[in-house]
């Protein structure tokens, strides 16, 4: 299997980032009940994109057991995490859509649409490795774990400043 050093340097990543968005808000708030609503809803945000670059990260590692050929291996985590973004876009847009009919006016809209059509973006394109359209080889699956990294950061970013504008 290729990429073995490239996804177990992602889910590193993520594993970190997930601790570190969790320590934000253990120093943000002593309890939870001290958290808004949209703070709960980016921690969310953070751990969900974390955890699936986790998983999608070591995901490849035990199936690259199963003998399939380098495509159809490729092809299969594609479809699997293509899926997944999917599914999570879907989430995000829902729960934020219902957060705002509640009040709760959104901090970072921008990052929102941009979350959400990127998610929808690499969806597609790993979709399109899956079904054989595109050349199914690591590169998609490497750009849309690095994709959920690299949101995963900027919502903790996001936080880290909420954090930093609460205390000044």
């Amino acid at each position: 299997m290729s990429a073995k050093d490239e996804l177990l340097t992602i889910a590193q990543l993520a594993v970190a980032l997930i601790g570190f968005s969790g320590l934000i808000f253990v120093f943000r708030a002593r309890d939870v009940t001290e958290l808004e609503v949209r703070d709960l809803s980016a921690l969310a945000m953070i751990v969900g994109a974390g955890a699936i670059a986790l998983a999608f990260a070591l995901l490849p590692l035990p199936l690259s057991y199963l003998g399939l050929s380098e495509q159809t291996f490729w092809r299969l985590c594609s479809g699997l995490f293509g899926t997944t973004l999917l599914a999570a876009a879907a989430v995000f847009a829902v729960i934020n859509r219902r957060l705002v009919k509640l009040g709760h006016a959104q901090r970072t809209p921008r990052l929102n649409r941009a979350t959400l059509l990127l998610a929808l973006l690499m969806s597609a394109g790993l979709t399109l490795s899956a079904l054989g359209l595109m050349p199914p080889n690591p590169a998609i699956y490497l750009l849309g774990l690095v994709l959920c990294v690299l949101l995963c950061l900027a919502f903790v970013a996001f936080m880290l400043i909420v954090a930093r504008r609460s205390q000044g």
